[in-house]
């Protein structure tokens, strides 16, 4: 029995990565853990203990994999692509159909089909954290994300309107830095989710104006470039982002001029400031993150 054979098949059931990424990273651990042995058999000891040696200084095979996970395993795809692409486009589709249901008022707003909606955003998300977030997850990550906005956004309603903008505007910021320090490319499918909430909660008055238009653009869009982006594995990020530009610039435009806040500012749903803060400005770093994207490229 090869101990060191052993020892790469238990790492390999741990590792959730695609087969050649898995073979590249046992092809190199098996080199290190010969070249241990090797070492340690000078100490004139047998070949069996000087392997067993340097498989103990390796740690056991479920922790090595977990964090070999989070270093090779962020945003990677499986190998069958039309899977990924169709996870992590369900929810958006889910969220469409929802809020297209709520209009002809076949649902709720305070339907339990939105709360079980918000249990699989926190279930796959948290599934994504334990798996270092393969791509289809970041999506849901995404819309984990909308979930925390909208609670600290509605918490301030109870604590202080500063908080509605600080709090939010923070968690908001370092979720962005957490997804663009392990995958800069990842952050389009990441914020994405950004553009429902209008749509998702915004009928009360804030953005009745062309509401239906509004859910099935925002709702095509973000259904067929999650799909794109996911099948084709982040290519042809560029024109989505383009693309991302004129929709969001259409949302922006029925926001601001078609559907325009209330006075007082205390009786809409979040209020002008945080709306700039925690929504136009982070769809404004949507539209523009794939052009320095393409252009960090090119220049390096």
């Amino acid at each position: 029995m090869d101990l060191i054979r052993d020892y790469l098949s238990g790492l390999s059931k741990h590792l959730k990565l695609s087969s050649k990424k898995r073979e590249e990273i046992l092809k190199e651990i098996k080199y290190h853990l010969e070249d241990l042995s090797s070492e340690y058999k000078k100490e004139g000891i047998s070949m069996k203990e000087a392997k067993n040696k340097a498989i103990k200084k390796f740690d056991n095979p479920k922790r090595i994999a977990r964090k070999l996970q989070w270093v090779h395993g962020f945003g990677s795809f499986s190998e069958n692509k039309f899977k990924d692409s169709s996870l992590g486009t369900l929810p958006f589709l889910i969220a469409t159909i929802l809020i297209l249901l709520i209009d002809p008022n076949f649902l709720k707003p305070n339907s339990y089909f939105f709360g079980l909606f918000w249990i699989s955003v926190i279930g796959f998300s948290v599934y994504g954290f334990l798996n270092a977030f393969p791509a289809w997850t970041i999506s849901w990550l995404g819309f984990f994300n909308v979930l925390i906005l909208q609670l600290l956004f509605f918490a301030g309603g109870y604590i202080s309107p500063l908080f509605s903008i600080v709090f939010p505007s923070l968690f908001l910021i370092f979720s962005i830095y957490f997804i663009v320090k392990n995958q800069f490319k990842y952050i389009f499918l990441f914020l994405m989710p950004l553009a429902i909430p209008y749509v998702f909660y915004g009928y009360d008055g804030v953005a009745q104006s062309h509401r239906i238009l509004m859910i099935v653009v925002v709702g095509l869009f973000t259904i067929v470039a999650s799909f794109l982006i996911l099948y084709k594995k982040l290519k042809g990020i560029y024109l989505i982002g383009i693309l991302g530009f004129f929709l969001y610039s259409f949302i922006y435009f029925d926001i601001v001029f078609l559907a325009p806040l209330k006075a007082p500012i205390e009786k809409n749903y979040i209020g002008l400031l945080p709306t700039i803060l925690g929504y136009i400005i982070p769809l404004i770093i949507i539209s523009i993150i794939p052009g320095f994207h393409f252009l960090k490229q090119k220049m390096y």
